[in-house]
C-alpha cells in the first residue's frame, strides 16, 4: 500500500511543470542600502530594484509616487508629468494619463476608467 502510495506521488510530481519565477507583472520588495523600492517581474523574472517607489501606493509622501509621476498626488494638471490631474472620487485627484483601453495604462493601473483615465490600484 504504501509503495502504490509513493508511486502516485512521484507520477504527480513528474506531471507537473515548473512555475515561473514570478508572473508578469508582479511586484516584490527589495532594498537598496537603506532604501525600501520594488521589483517589477518581466519576462518571469525581477527586474532592478526601483528605489524609493511603492506601485499602487497612492497619496505621495514617504515612500509613495514621487511628486508628478504617474498615480501621484496632485492640485492641478500643472503637479503632473503627463499633464493631467484626474479626478478620483473614492481617492482624491492624482496623477494620470488618457487611455481608450487598458491596455493603454502603464503598471500599476488596473486599467482603463469609464472616464477615460488610467485607474489607481486598489
Amino acid at each position: 500500500m504504501k509503495a502504490a502510495i509513493a508511486a502516485l506521488a512521484l507520477a504527480a510530481i513528474g506531471s507537473c511543470h515548473a512555475a515561473p519565477f514570478c508572473y508578469d507583472g508582479e511586484y516584490r520588495g527589495c532594498r537598496c542600502g537603506e532604501a525600501y523600492g520594488y521589483q517589477l517581474c518581466q519576462a518571469e523574472a525581477y527586474g532592478a530594484c526601483a528605489c524609493g517607489s511603492t506601485p499602487g501606493l497612492v497619496g505621495g509622501g514617504a515612500g509613495g509616487a514621487a511628486p508628478g509621476s504617474f498615480l501621484a498626488a496632485c492640485k492641478s494638471n500643472a503637479d503632473c508629468d503627463s499633464g493631467f490631474c484626474g479626478d478620483f472620487p473614492s481617492k482624491g485627484p492624482h496623477c494620470t494619463t488618457s487611455c481608450k483601453a487598458d491596455a493603454d495604462c502603464p503598471a500599476p493601473s488596473t486599467g482603463c476608467n469609464p472616464k477615460g483615465q488610467c485607474k489607481i490600484a486598489d
